[in-house]
C-alpha cells in the first residue's frame, strides 16, 4: 500500500511538473508575441470585429501559460502537503483541470493524426476550403503588382531579384504593399483567403497556395524573398516533419493526465489510511 501511494504521488507530481513546463513555454511564447506586436508591428493575426478576439490572440498565450503554472503548483502542493485539509483542497483544484487536460490532449492527438492526414495527404484543391483559398490566391496574384494595381515595391529588400520579373511597381507610400489595397481585388469575396494567407505568410514565410507566388501578396511585399514554397507544400512538409510527432506526444500527455486523474482519487484518502494503519501497528507494539 505504501509503495503504491508513493508511485501515485510521483505520477501526480510528474503530471504537475509537465503542466508547469507547458505553462512556462506558453508564457514565453506569449511574451514573444507581445514583443512582436509592440516593437515590430507584427500583424499576423486573424482580424476580428470584436476587441476580445484581438485581445485573445495577443495576450491569450500569456494568460493561459500563467494559469497552467498555477494549476501545476496546485498539483505539486496537493501531492506533498502533509495537512489533510490543504492536501484535499489543492488536489481538488488540480483534479478537475487534469481531467480536462487529458481530454484536450487526446482530442489534439486525434485531430493531428487522423483528421489532418485527410487534408494534407490530398491535393491543394481537394476540399471546398482549399478550393476557395486557391481561387482567392489566384485572383490576388493576377491583381497585385500588375499594371491594374502597381504595388509599393522596393527592389532593395530582395536578395534574389529574379522573383520580381513581370511585377509592376515602384517604391512609394501611395501604392499598396499588399493586395488588400488593390481596388480591383474583392477582399470581401475572398475574405477567408485574405485572413488565412496573411497569417501563413507572416508565420511560415510561404506564398501562394498551390504554387508559390514568389512574393508576399497578402502581408507586405517588401518583407523580401519568400521561402520559395507554396503554403500548401509548406504545410505538407511541416505535417511530415512535426505534426505526427506532436500528435503522439499529445497522446502520451493525455494518457499521463488521465492516469494522474485516477490516482488522485487514491491520494485523497490513501495517505490518511496508511497513517492510521501505522498508528495502529505502533499502538500494538507499545502494548
Amino acid at each position: 500500500m505504501e509503495l503504491f501511494l508513493r508511485i501515485s504521488e510521483k505520477i501526480v507530481l510528474l503530471s504537475a511538473f509537465t503542466i508547469i513546463s507547458i505553462g512556462l513555454s506558453l508564457t514565453g511564447y506569449g511574451i514573444y508575441i507581445i514583443a512582436l506586436v509592440y516593437f515590430q508591428d507584427y500583424d499576423g493575426f486573424f482580424k476580428f470585429d470584436s476587441d476580445f478576439g484581438m485581445f485573445a490572440q495577443i495576450y491569450g498565450a500569456l494568460i493561459i501559460g500563467i494559469a497552467l503554472i498555477l494549476i501545476g503548483i496546485f498539483g505539486i502542493l496537493g501531492s506533498i502537503s502533509k495537512k489533510v485539509c490543504f492536501k484535499k483542497g489543492f488536489l481538488f483544484l488540480y483534479h478537475i483541470n487534469v481531467f480536462l487536460f487529458g481530454i484536450i490532449f487526446l482530442v489534439v492527438f486525434y485531430l493531428l493524426i487522423f483528421e489532418a492526414k485527410e487534408y494534407f495527404e490530398k491535393s491543394c484543391e481537394s476540399t471546398s476550403n482549399f478550393k476557395e483559398l486557391s481561387d482567392g490566391v489566384e485572383s490576388a496574384n493576377e491583381s497585385f503588382c500588375s499594371i491594374s494595381c502597381p504595388c509599393n515595391l522596393n527592389a532593395n529588400n530582395f536578395k534574389d531579384k529574379s522573383v520580381l520579373k513581370g511585377k509592376f511597381g515602384f517604391s512609394s507610400e501611395l501604392l499598396p504593399s499588399n493586395v488588400q489595397g488593390c481596388i480591383g481585388f474583392d477582399s470581401k469575396t475572398y475574405s477567408y483567403a485574405v485572413q488565412l494567407m496573411n497569417i501563413l505568410e507572416y508565420n511560415f514565410q510561404c506564398s501562394g497556395w498551390c504554387t508559390s507566388t514568389q512574393i508576399f501578396v497578402f502581408s507586405d511585399v517588401n518583407r523580401g524573398n519568400t521561402s520559395g514554397l507554396s503554403c500548401f507544400n509548406r504545410f505538407q512538409s511541416y505535417y511530415k516533419d512535426y505534426v505526427t510527432i506532436i500528435g503522439y506526444i499529445s497522446m502520451s500527455l493525455g494518457i499521463l493526465f488521465f492516469l494522474s486523474f485516477l490516482l488522485i482519487f487514491y491520494l485523497y484518502c490513501g495517505k490518511r489510511e496508511l497513517e492510521k494503519k501505522k498508528s495502529q501497528e505502533l499502538h500494538l507494539l507499545c502494548k
